[in-house]
């Protein structure tokens, strides 16, 4: 449908409760669709059981889902939206976004104004895989929904086991420290693959209070994190931005890492006990594992060593998507 500029715009709206069973949903070859996907004021009503989204080579496309209201009424109009919160995609489990060249958020917010609405509890909450490739416009912190400044923080993620970013050559970074340590807690695969203006992968923002601070160095980051693999990222320098908490990555297995000329120090603490399970480590030579740069700590040099091998011809996960990309 090369034609079709809107899934469900003006007096359409109503039609889309027909799709309130819908549980898989593919859009390919859209080449008119730009604006919101799926307006938020029908996941109320409609979308509840599905459970697939994929949506490929839409090439104007500029956000899929939106948490953005627009303000209605004034005062009362902003208070009824901001009092409840919606329970947004309950039984999704899998959204892939691939070869979207304008697609600029995945959630909608732009900062154009509006009001946001609020995830209440069960959002997103089956939701395991989240993949995207070749999406060459995607802005920092548009890839998972922001966490607000509210008291009940929610986990808008809870089930995420696998993060795959391929080819968004626009990021400089991929999660922020909150959503590292917040939303993820169950994430096991992580992915990132040529990414060219990428420098870290958890950049950690200014805290806004001295509690906050404090909070964030006794937390737990990707604590359930079983395998990372970082590929073909130019420009990266670390994957945590700053400190590395002591407690973070406490469950990675597999490391690895391939055409990061720039990465010098590897995400892994310092501690005597470290690292703890960690049983693979995968490099391009052992010329790369020599340049590696270890802090005070020359000892978990030593204990790495066993670990590592290097890669040779063994490619990434993901190598068919980076050469398509590329191609």
């Amino acid at each position: 449908m090369p034609d079709m500029k809107s899934l469900c715009s003006g007096t359409l709206l109503p039609n889309v409760l027909l799709l309130r069973k819908l549980r898989e949903l593919e859009i390919v070859s859209c080449h008119k669709l730009v604006d919101v996907l799926l307006p938020s004021c029908m996941l109320l009503r409609t979308h509840q059981l599905m459970e697939r989204l994929s949506i490929r080579s839409c090439y104007k496309l500029e956000k899929v889902l939106s948490l953005v209201q627009e303000e209605e009424g004034g005062e009362g109009g902003q208070s009824a939206i901001e009092a409840g919160g919606i329970v947004l995609l309950p039984r999704l489990q899998d959204i892939c976004l691939s070869d979207l060249p304008e697609l600029r958020s995945v959630w909608g917010d732009d900062g154009h104004g509006g009001v946001m609405i609020m995830l209440a509890a069960g959002s997103l909450q089956n939701l395991q895989s989240l993949e995207v490739y070749n999406c060459k416009s995607l802005k920092d912190d548009r890839i998972l929904p922001p966490i607000l400044p509210i008291p009940n923080k929610l986990d808008h993620f809870p089930n995420l086991r696998e993060l795959t970013i391929v080819g968004c050559h626009s990021l400089t970074h991929l999660l922020s420290w909150r959503q590292a340590k917040g939303q993820l807690p169950h994430l096991k695969d992580l992915y990132v693959t040529n990414c060219g203006r990428m420098e870290t992968v958890v950049i950690k923002e200014e805290p806004e209070e001295e509690e906050e601070e404090e909070e964030a160095e006794e937390s737990h980051v990707l604590p359930s994190l079983t395998h990372l693999d970082l590929y073909r990222l130019p420009m990266l320098r670390s994957f945590f931005q700053g400190e590395q908490c002591s407690k973070s990555l406490s469950s990675l297995k597999d490391l690895y890492v391939k055409e990061c000329p720039k990465l010098k120090k590897l995400p892994l603490s310092s501690s005597s006990s470290s690292p703890p399970v960690l049983q693979r480590l995968r490099g391009e030579s052992w010329e790369w594992f020599q340049s590696l740069e270890w802090g005070e700590d020359q000892s978990i040099k030593e204990r790495l060593r066993p670990l590592f091998r290097p890669m040779q011809q063994q490619s990434s996960r993901v190598e068919p998507e980076i050469q398509a990309s590329v191609g």
